[in-house]
């Protein structure tokens, strides 16, 4: 019985180096709706994370489904292209996405904005996207005080049904 314990035991750790490991890395939040979303984004604003925000924004794995989508493009260079669009997203993609949201807070706070006491009041969509993988502009609307806001931007991405949020925005 011990050997046999033993036996299943390494067998058990034998199959697991060849198993891709199961813990998640990468923060998914579902956001099924454009409403969720810029309830989500208002919410990053008052807090003032940046962080809260990236992650929002289309993770590592999010990409490389849209990759995946588009593989006759790559051919066979899917893997090395999927590698190196990972470097890129983590040195130069990410850090602008939370520039840009930085950018804002500080646009606002020389309009008198107080991130910290807004409150959500809508979104206007232009446009709606059917597609399984598209981009849209949206505006979140948002109060500070008696007096409301708008953020623009200009692609909100819609994947697989989910909403992200894009690195360009406006205060308008």
């Amino acid at each position: 019985m011990k050997t046999t314990v033993i036996t299943f035991a390494a067998l058990s750790l034998s199959l697991t180096a060849f198993v891709s490991n199961p813990m998640v890395t990468e923060k998914t939040i579902t956001t099924a709706t454009s409403e969720q979303m810029a309830e989500r984004v208002v919410s990053a604003l008052r807090e003032s994370s940046a962080e809260h925000y990236a992650s929002l924004f289309p993770t590592v794995s999010d990409f490389h489904a849209v990759m995946e989508e588009s593989a006759e493009i790559y051919g066979s260079s899917l893997q090395d292209a999927q590698s190196e669009f990972e470097r890129t997203y983590h040195a130069n993609l990410l850090p602008a996405v939370k520039a840009s949201f930085e950018s804002l807070l500080e646009r606002g706070k020389e309009k008198g904005i107080d991130w910290k006491s807004i409150r959500y009041v809508g979104i206007e969509l232009t446009e709606n996207t059917s597609e399984r993988f598209g981009a849209v502009p949206v505006t979140i609307v948002f109060a500070s005080g008696a007096k409301e806001y708008r953020i623009k931007m200009d692609r909100a991405m819609v994947l697989d049904g989910q909403w992200k949020v894009s690195q360009f925005l406006k205060l308008v």
